[in-house]
């Protein structure tokens, strides 16, 4: 169930919420867990019995992590969890352990957030940064928690800790999440499901008819589609928590037309590459610099989708960021020409079809411009405009600006809501009319 279904928006979270606040306090997480279960099992109910298995084999296996033989322990959960990611994130192995795998589609990008939690927890245990949850409950919460369970974000648990000891709720807190959540699904509907149209149709266009112009409109349209998406949801997960009384880290600072791209990649799914950064290239850094980024984005690739593409994908990320740091040149130039060649290889499903892109873009294939390129570039040329301006940090900083004027603070105050109420029942009426695509097949 994803969160832009309209039985999610009409009546999981409104009933979740309702029946939260009229919980007593010392009841709360207990319900908060029940709701998460379910919602879990409205995904799968193979997901739910799976997920409780690991949990409680994480649960007792990091209980002994720092006693006799913890080093023993603690190498068997890390090989138990990576094996999991790793074969989870295969179809023939996620069919097996889940029949119904081909109705749950968002299964592989779920899997591939909780089980990272599970490695980072255990990590931090057997590092003892922290201590192991004796409480079965908070420690089941903290993978099961529904507003993060799809797409994270994903934290350390001692941070989640911190969150939930310190939740609190009233009419206030909720009216910033719901306003959260709406801003949110209207990123993800209204305009990272109008761009992902025009890459569907440029990517099953015959090569040797693909224009350089259509092209670059496909693959710009793919990764605003992308961030919109992703960004969304993301937005969408952080208000639905604090909805419930939880500060949820934001993900995404806009990262685009950054002047480096590891300035881009320090704004971009913020919690993840910190998790990459923690547990991957720092150890590997003491040894080389250069081999710590390529591995470490690597697995990022693979982390996404276990390809030939994804994994070149990485290593032209690794492999760049590598050359900026010892070159010393940033500049939005070569961010765009890097990002834009490394989001060709995550986009496309095989290599073959990426190396074709790359050729059209040069007008290899068909030349620069035809009718058809025209004729995108007129239907979508305000939606790719807007989602430029909004992506920058230019947008809110215009936000802020009037939130400080004396004389535009008021009605702007005022016109809000009503704002935010406009675009709820805009996405609401594309969700019902058109759907909305599943953003786990930008994953893969």
């Amino acid at each position: 169930m994803e969160f832009t279904s309209v039985f999610f928006i009409i009546f999981f979270l409104p009933v979740s919420v309702i029946i939260y606040y009229l919980t007593p306090a010392r009841y709360k997480p207990a319900v908060l867990l029940a709701i998460s279960s379910a919602y879990c099992a409205m995904i799968s109910v193979y997901l739910l019995v799976l997920v409780y298995i690991l949990i409680v084999l994480n649960y007792f296996l990091a209980m002994n992590i720092n006693k006799k033989s913890g080093r023993l322990i603690y190498f068997l959960s890390l090989s138990m969890n990576t094996v999991l990611l790793t074969a989870l994130k295969t179809k023939p192995v996620l069919s097996l352990v889940m029949p119904v795998y081909s109705q749950n589609v968002f299964l592989p990008v779920c899997i591939s957030f909780f089980m990272l939690e599970f490695i980072g927890y255990i990590t931090d245990i057997y590092r003892r940064k922290g201590i192991p949850e004796k409480n079965f409950l908070n420690f089941a919460l903290y993978i099961l928690f529904f507003p993060r369970f799809i797409m994270g974000a994903v934290v350390p648990y001692q941070d989640f800790y911190v969150f939930m000891k310190h939740s609190r709720i009233n009419l206030s807190i909720l009216g910033r999440g719901l306003i959260m959540f709406i801003k949110g699904l209207a990123k993800n509907v209204i305009i990272g499901n109008s761009l992902y149209p025009l890459w569907e149709t440029v990517k099953n266009i015959q090569p040797e008819k693909l224009s350089a112009l259509s092209a670059l409109l496909g693959i710009s349209a793919f990764t605003f589609s992308f961030y919109f998406c992703l960004s969304g949801i993301l937005d969408m997960s952080a208000g639905i928590s604090c909805c419930f009384g939880y500060k949820i880290p934001p993900d995404f600072d806009h990262p685009f037309f950054t002047s480096g791209l590891s300035d881009f990649l320090s704004r971009w799914h913020i919690n993840t590459v910190k998790w990459f950064r923690e547990y991957i290239f720092m150890p590997l850094e003491k040894i080389s610099f250069t081999l710590a980024s390529v591995i470490m984005w690597v697995l990022v690739g693979l982390w996404y989708e276990i390809s030939w593409n994804k994994l070149i994908w990485g290593l032209i990320t690794g492999l760049a960021v590598s050359a900026e740091k010892f070159t010393g040149r940033k500049n939005v130039i070569y961010t765009f020409i890097v990002s834009m060649l490394g989001w060709i290889f995550f986009s496309c499903s095989s290599t073959e079809a990426s190396v074709m892109l790359i050729k059209s873009l040069f007008g290899m294939n068909h030349g620069f411009a035809d009718s058809l390129s025209f004729y995108f570039l007129k239907s979508y040329i305000v939606i790719l405009l807007i989602a430029i301006y909004t992506s920058t940090d230019l947008f809110k900083n215009l936000t802020e600006k009037i939130k400080d004027n004396h004389y535009l603070s008021v009605p702007f105050g005022i016109a809000m809501p009503f704002i935010d109420m406009i675009l709820l029942v805009i996405s609401i009426a594309i969700i019902t009319s058109d759907g909305s695509h599943s953003l786990s097949s930008m994953f893969g």
